[in-house]
C-alpha cells in the first residue's frame, strides 16, 4: 500500500515515470512474484490436507454406521401379551 501510494503521488506530480517510480514498480513486481511462489507451494499442501480430512470424515462416518449395527434391539414390554388379548 505504501509503494502504491508513493507511485500515485509521483505520477500525479511529474506526469511521467521517474527512476524512483521504476524502482518502486520493480519492488512491487518482486513482491508479487514472491506471493505467487508462496501460493504455488501452499495450494498443493492445502489440497492434500483437504483430501486427508475428507478421508478421515468418511472413515468416521463408516465407523459410526458399523457401530450402529451393535445396538441392542429395544423391545416394548407387554407388546406380545397386549396383542394377544
Amino acid at each position: 500500500q505504501q509503494t502504491d501510494q508513493k507511485l500515485i503521488e509521483q505520477v500525479k506530480l511529474s506526469g511521467r515515470f521517474s527512476d524512483s517510480i521504476t524502482r518502486s514498480l520493480d519492488q512491487l513486481e518482486l513482491l508479487q512474484k514472491e506471493i505467487v511462489l508462496l501460493l504455488q507451494e501452499t495450494l498443493p499442501r492445502a489440497n492434500s490436507l483437504k483430501s486427508l480430512m475428507a478421508s478421515e470424515i468418511h472413515s468416521i462416518k463408516n465407523g459410526r454406521k458399523a457401530l450402529n449395527g451393535y445396538k441392542i434391539q429395544e423391545y416394548h414390554q407387554g407388546r406380545i401379551v397386549n396383542s394377544a388379548l
